[in-house]
């Protein structure tokens, strides 16, 4: 009821899907902005049409949909993707956020280090 910005940040499972349901987008301001970077489950997206539809809210920013992982025609006619595509308090860019120079990298020495720990582990044996 007092945020200005509800930012999503938690693993899909089971007591998570639709965690941002209609009765919890109700709660928020008029003024406020909701953001997934999750997963697009956790949001109920007929809800959350809904209230950009109708104002409920300002607006939302996702990195992710339910259906990020459809075929591309399928995409394209998602009911999200199609209302923001005229609608400006709605923006959708690609769920790639955690994919900088420095994770990468990260990632890699990551994995390195896994691929020396288990040789050393199987050498041993």
């Amino acid at each position: 009821k007092r945020c200005d910005i509800l930012s999503i940040h938690v693993h899909l499972n089971k007591d998570t899907v639709n965690l941002i349901n209609k009765d919890r987008l109700k709660l928020m301001k008029n003024t406020s902005i909701l953001i997934n970077t999750s997963r697009g489950k956790i949001v109920d997206e007929v809800a959350l049409l809904d209230c950009l539809k109708n104002n409920s809210i300002a607006g939302a920013g996702l990195d992710v949909i339910d259906g990020e992982w459809l075929t591309d025609k399928n995409r394209i006619n998602h009911p999200l993707v199609n209302y923001s595509k005229n609608n400006s308090n709605l923006l959708i860019v690609p769920h790639i956020g955690g994919s900088t120079e420095e994770s990468i990298n990260l990632s890699r020495i990551f994995i390195a280090k896994k691929i020396v720990k288990f040789i050393k582990q199987i050498s041993k044996e």
